[in-house]
Order: structure tokens, then C-alpha cells, then sequence
């Protein structure tokens, strides 16, 4: 047996348990800002991206319907 070792009786009145101490988070906000701020942008720029290119398909249907209806009044004009 160990001579160092407390028995049950000898435990002084003390509680037996661990002295360790849950450590508290940094209070570190600014990493979640600047993230949440990142991905906002990331969708603002997606949100113009889409918009640009919706803008881009409408001009193009609209010179293709201005070029189709060109060339049905040409035709219209020649079998006059």
C-alpha cells in the first residue's frame, strides 16, 4: 500500500473532486462580423451579377426581335 496516499477517513473534510475551471470564449465578435459582412457582400455581388446579365439577355432579345421584325417588313416591302 501507498504511505503517501490519503485513505477515506483522512480526506479532511474536503470534498474529493478536480479543481478545474471551465475557461470562458473570448468575447471575439468581430471575427463573426467581419464573416457575416463577407458573405453579404458575396451576395449583394451575386445579386448585381444576376441583374447584369438579365440586363444583357434583354437587350439581346430585344435587338434580335427589332431584327426579325426588319426583315419581315423587308419582306413585306419587296412583295409589295
Amino acid at each position: 500500500m501507498d504511505k503517501t496516499a490519503a485513505g477515506y477517513s483522512e480526506g479532511g473534510g474536503q470534498p474529493v473532486g478536480t479543481n478545474y475551471q471551465r475557461t470562458k470564449p473570448e468575447a471575439s465578435s468581430q471575427g463573426a462580423k467581419n464573416l457575416r459582412s463577407r458573405f453579404e457582400d458575396m451576395a449583394r455581388s451575386a445579386d448585381e451579377d444576376d441583374r447584369r446579365r438579365a440586363e444583357e439577355e434583354r437587350q439581346r432579345r430585344l435587338a434580335s426581335e427589332q431584327k426579325v421584325a426588319q426583315s419581315a417588313q423587308h419582306s413585306v416591302d419587296n412583295l409589295i
